[in-house]
């Protein structure tokens, strides 16, 4: 992980307290609709997930690798 990408973990994982983030809170994270977040899930373009006791979950790990390949810095 890089530094900048630790950053990233730290301060999601303050904001959160959690290792592994609900739809609701990755929806809020990358202002994308829990329905959108859900068609990149069945698509494959989403963020990896778990789905654990009949719920999805993203690890925060991931999350924090899934931002920084989507977000782009300028310049």
């Amino acid at each position: 992980m890089t530094e900048s990408q630790k950053i990233v973990f730290e301060t999601l994982f303050n904001q959160f307290g959690a290792m592994l983030l609900t739809k609701e809170q990755m929806s809020k994270i990358t202002n994308i609709s829990i329905r959108t977040l859900d068609r990149h899930r069945d698509s494959g373009k989403g963020c990896e997930y778990r789905y654990e006791g009949g719920r999805i979950y993203y690890p925060l790990d991931k999350v924090v690798i899934y931002l920084s390949k989507c977000i782009k810095t300028i310049y």
